[in-house]
């Protein structure tokens, strides 16, 4: 039975030339879990938004076409009652918060509806159980972190019982963890209680091969509609930037079967490669111990919020010129407070840190860096703050990020991921020698995530100091030479990226997780392939 009937849906927003969604037309059936992918800027966010109802009544702008939702026009629903049909997570938490602690935030949208308390109180329990969010239901909202945030929001939609249920980039903020989790309580919403679910995600291997069927867009319209499996075997080059990072490995080999799950990869090299010491690779691995000059330097570092326990304690690190650090951990492990220490944003409460060379620091919130009304002058304003003199380095760095298209527009009117990137760029543009970056990738796009690791690299070559704090582990293992784990304010694990990748369990690539009983070193896209080409293609001829 089809839910929702979309017939040549265009729309406008205020004062845009270009349409933002541009003529679709396609069905979803209901039990359906569609993955909806796409470059940033392709107009998936505000599909998603137009699915929910919320176009034009919430934004203004134009809209043309027709969405039926359960056969009756969508803005005939009844707005206040349609919440309890379709839910929506937005890529940006604090845009979806309305109370100030987080077991009323979860209440408020049933308290509205005028749920009987009884039933309000089962619901919100439910989801706060669920979500791992029960010791924090009396804390205020603003003390959490980004990624705590980010699954009161999840709560508190989930708390509706919609029947549908969309969700753009929800992962977005969550460690790797939460993030499994939280996906697999969607699989058994949709697979169990037939939750139609329509899913945006720049993190393809995530959920991929959940998906029945995969939409992509592109410039506001759909490309491709489409199974998975029907995906992957298309040979599109365009279209390959959206397969998982299995599947492009195998296509990378020129295999002639494409697996969409580890497991599917796993069942191919099980029958076709004999598995001995042979095998074991010799990709090179980065030596800590060839970095020389310590440009970051901390001993016995403490620190705690007030009225709450360390969140830092006792931390002993070094960072040296050259070397790219990627911090890993679980939400509220301390990753960001490290990375506010070195900074000086806050100052240690016991311990010293020293710091050799100017900071350049990026937030997880992009709009913390979003001050003037054009992107230009935004970067501009960066260079005078510091008092540098422009000399053609915001072109430059706005070409590098794929951004000077955009160089005369407001940098509030961009997409989550195109502002993202204006705030690196604000950050780099002044040439700090020490870089530090907390969840850059977040609603950034595989093509411009390469355009990232390369100029973290070439960064590198000039002997800058980078260290990223991220929850993207297919990001961390393309560019890091060395990883940091973190835990309850502590770094349990320190080394060299190839082995602390290759033998973790949750934080883990893809590739590394097919490879792990054959070779943990190889844990990258363009290392399996290598493996398979030489092991599997080459013996077959």
């Amino acid at each position: 039975m089809e839910i929702f009937k979309i017939q040549s849906l265009t729309y406008y927003y205020p004062e845009s030339e270009f349409p933002a969604i541009k003529d679709i037309s396609l069905t979803i059936k209901e039990g359906e879990l569609i993955f909806l992918a796409g470059l940033s800027g392709s107009g998936k966010s505000s599909f998603l938004k137009a699915l929910a109802g919320l176009l034009p009544e919430f934004y203004g702008g134009r809209i043309g076409g027709n969405i039926e939702y359960k056969g009756n026009n969508l803005r005939d629903w009844d707005k206040r009652r349609l919440p309890t049909e379709i839910g929506i997570v937005f890529q940006d938490p604090e845009k979806q918060v309305c109370m100030t602690v987080v077991e009323h935030e979860v209440a408020f949208g049933l308290e509205n509806l005028g749920i009987p308390r009884n039933e309000m109180h089962h619901r919100v329990a439910e989801v706060l159980s669920m979500l791992d969010l029960m010791e924090l239901r009396e804390r205020s909202i603003f003390e959490l972190s980004s990624g705590q945030k980010q699954r009161v929001i999840l709560a508190s939609v989930l708390a509706m019982h919609p029947k549908v249920l969309i969700l753009d980039e929800p992962t977005s903020q969550l460690d790797p963890i939460a993030a499994n989790e939280f996906l697999d309580y969607l699989h058994r919403l949709n697979r169990e209680w037939g939750t139609t679910i329509i899913l945006s995600e720049q993190r393809v291997e995530r959920c991929f091969d959940m998906a029945d069927k995969v939409f992509v867009m592109h410039e506001g319209g759909i490309i491709y509609s489409g199974t998975p499996e029907e995906l992957v075997r298309k040979p599109d080059k365009d279209l390959e930037i959206f397969y998982p990072p299995i599947s492009r490995m195998f296509r990378a080999a020129n295999m002639p079967f494409i697996p969409i799950s580890v497991k599917e990869g796993r069942e191919i090299i099980g029958k076709q490669l004999r598995v001995s010491g042979e095998y074991l690779s010799s990709f090179s691995q980065d030596n800590i111990d060839r970095y020389e000059d310590v440009v970051v330097d901390i001993k016995k570092l403490r620190f705690s919020y007030p009225k709450q326990p360390f969140a830092l304690d006792i931390i002993d690190f070094e960072a040296y010129k050259g070397e790219v650090i990627s911090i890993l951990g679980e939400n509220g492990a301390g990753k960001s407070t490290l990375l506010k220490l070195i900074s000086r944003i806050l100052e240690p409460r016991a311990g010293n840190i020293s710091v050799l060379g100017n900071v350049g620091y990026l937030s997880q919130d992009p709009s913390d860096y979003l001050l003037s009304e054009k992107v230009y002058e935004q970067l501009l304003f960066a260079l005078e703050l510091k008092g540098i003199k422009e000399s053609g380095q915001i072109d430059d760095i706005l070409k590098r990020l794929q951004l000077y298209r955009y160089k005369d527009q407001n940098p509030r009117d961009l997409s989550s991921g195109e502002m993202q990137r204006v705030a690196i760029a604000t950050v780099m543009v002044s040439d700090p020698k020490i870089i530090l970056m907390d969840e850059p990738t977040r609603g950034m796009d595989n093509l411009v995530k390469e355009e990232l690791i390369a100029i973290i690299d070439s960064l590198a070559k000039e002997d800058r100091c980078i260290i990223v704090v991220t929850h993207d582990i297919e990001f961390v293992a393309e560019l890091s030479h060395r990883v940091i784990i973190m835990a309850d304010g502590e770094i349990i694990i320190d080394g060299d990226m190839h082995e602390v990748i290759g033998s973790s369990f949750y934080y883990s690539t893809q590739v590394s997780r097919l490879f792990k009983n054959i070779d943990p070193h190889i844990i990258k896209v363009d290392e399996g392939a290598r493996m398979l080409r030489e092991y599997i293609v080459e013996r077959k001829t």
